[in-house]
């Protein structure tokens, strides 16, 4: 099942359920040809500038 976590009048930030349990979260953007890569998270590491 598909939910939309963040909705603005371009973009909205979705997530989906995977096969074997978690879940995939994506930008969306309606009526756009555009392509979208999704990128799991592995690893959460702070970075410091």
């Amino acid at each position: 099942m598909k939910k939309i976590l963040y909705k603005t009048p371009y973009l909205e930030l979705r997530s989906a359920q995977k096969l074997h349990g978690g879940e995939w979260v994506y930008a969306h953007r309606a009526n756009v040809r555009d392509i979208v890569i999704i990128v799991p998270f592995i690893q959460n590491e702070k970075v410091l500038f």
